[in-house]
């Protein structure tokens, strides 16, 4: 059974071993999950939150994104900050319009990126400073995944796969009985997603993958520098360095999403060093050299041999 359709603004799909009636469930927790979290849906409880410093919280997604955020925070101090939007909206890969980003500027906006700041109460979700913003794309897609994947394993299901946009986990084998098998995407810029060619092939078994990329969303500014949409929450300047692309594959859909971001910020050494002090995570760095790029693989990344 094969389910396909659009939602948090891109596409979805479900590739299920069984003819399960899961539809009306998987579009209530889709209409729930907007109306709480998506950023682009103007009277959402995220977006009224961003506009006022408060809302009133009458879905459960919220609290707990806040509490899966404060937890990745304290573990990856430093690589993790679901409050940057404004600095992401200052340069210009947000709502707003690209502001001039000076020095002055930028450490004017970095008293906003905090998420201490965010506090939940009774059913209430509170800002303790005007202009604090949230934005949780880091973790939605994953987050999402893991909500539906619950789904569709209380309906029976034991092989599936689910993609939100890229980001996948699967379960059990594939239609064919075989495990499932996902290409790793190589970057190439103004190639779209079908256009693109893989670098390598990983062997999913009971795992999800995530990729995170800066070599789509970027801009050349005024002084010639290449200001990339990964904003580094310590400077509140877009990364510099030369990690193009992170795929972590982990036993969690949400982890993996969360990471991928982490290691985007965090460059590839220690992206790298990251990856392999976790036993769960698994990861493929795509790194630039000059007008090339080189890959480098974690020591025990499942992949198809003689791709």
């Amino acid at each position: 059974m094969t389910l396909r359709g659009e939602a948090l603004g891109t596409y979805y799909e479900f590739v299920l071993d069984r003819e399960v009636d899961v539809e009306a469930e998987i579009a209530a927790f889709f209409k729930g999950y907007n109306a709480a979290a998506n950023t682009y849906i103007p009277d959402s409880e995220i977006s009224y939150f961003n506009q006022k410093g408060y809302a009133l919280l009458e879905e459960p997604y919220l609290p707990e994104m806040l509490a899966i955020s404060r937890k990745y925070r304290e573990q990856y101090a430093g690589l993790y900050e679901p409050t940057l939007m404004p600095l992401i909206n200052g340069w210009g890969f947000g709502f707003s319009e690209r502001a001039r980003m000076s020095p002055e500027r930028v450490d004017s906006l970095l008293q906003f990126v905090d998420l201490d700041l965010v506090q939940v109460s009774g059913d209430s979700l509170l800002a303790a400073r005007p202009g604090v913003q949230l934005d949780f794309s880091a973790m939605g897609e994953g987050y999402a995944i893991e909500k539906l994947a619950a789904i569709v394993e209380a309906k029976g299901v034991e092989s599936y796969k689910i993609e939100i946009g890229g980001e996948m986990r699967c379960r059990g084998l594939n239609p064919d009985g075989k495990v499932w098998r996902i290409g790793i995407e190589g970057p190439k810029d103004g190639v779209s997603r079908e256009e693109s060619e893989l670098v390598e092939i990983v062997l999913l078994a009971d795992k999800a993958i995530s990729t995170s990329g800066n070599y789509r969303k970027f801009y050349i500014d005024e002084q010639g520098n290449r200001r990339v949409h990964v904003i580094d929450p310590q400077t509140g300047y877009p990364v510099e360095h030369a990690l193009l692309s992170a795929t972590i594959i982990c036993s969690d859909a949400l982890k993996a999403d969360i990471l991928a971001t982490i290691c985007m910020v965090a460059g590839p050494e220690r992206a790298l060093a990251l990856i392999e002090a976790d036993p769960d995570v698994e990861g493929f760095l795509i790194i630039a050299e000059g007008e090339r790029f080189r890959t480098q693989a974690s020591s025990g990344l499942p992949v198809l041999e003689g791709n």
